[in-house]
């Protein structure tokens, strides 16, 4: 029984194109050495490759805190969107 592993580029790069998860790298930053060139990202203790919607996510809330301060919480009961206090339940 052989159980070498093709190691090749071309293999790499079939297995790539066959790679279902492959549409969800887009939706990721991807960071860059000094050359502009992406970089392999293993750490194991880290909060993992960016999600490029987490701008728009951050400032959305940043703009609640703004507008409406620790009312965002809406433990008051106003008419908060997405309330603070409820995060954990689509969790």
């Amino acid at each position: 029984m052989n159980n070498s592993f093709d190691t090749s580029i071309e293999c790499a790069k079939k297995l790539d194109s066959e790679d279902k998860l492959s549409i969800y790298r887009k939706k990721f930053e991807i960071p860059t050495n000094d050359n502009g060139e992406e970089e392999i990202y293993f750490v194991g203790n880290s909060l993992g490759l960016m999600p490029k919607e987490t701008v728009k996510d951050l400032n959305d809330e940043l703009i609640k805190w703004g507008r409406h301060g620790v009312k965002g919480h809406g433990a008051e009961g106003g008419k908060i969107e997405d309330p603070w206090v409820t995060y954990h339940e689509p969790l």
